[in-house]
């Protein structure tokens, strides 16, 4: 993915993420990047619990 060529190359610290197929659907993986100690909040999330309105529609 090409935020993970730009991190590596500008040595930032990043979650490299590959591209692969699940059954037949394309999909982008990561190795876990949480621990019992930190959560993930998506933006989505934030967001959606300030009640901003103009939210993009999710796809299906």
């Amino acid at each position: 993915m090409l935020s993970t060529f730009l991190s590596e190359a500008l040595q930032l610290p990043y979650v490299p993420y590959t591209v692969t197929y699940l059954g037949d659907v394309v999909v982008s993986q990561c190795p876990c990047f949480i621990d019992e100690n930190t959560e993930l909040i998506t933006a989505y999330a934030l967001l959606k619990n300030a009640e901003i309105d103009d939210l993009p529609a999710a796809r299906s």
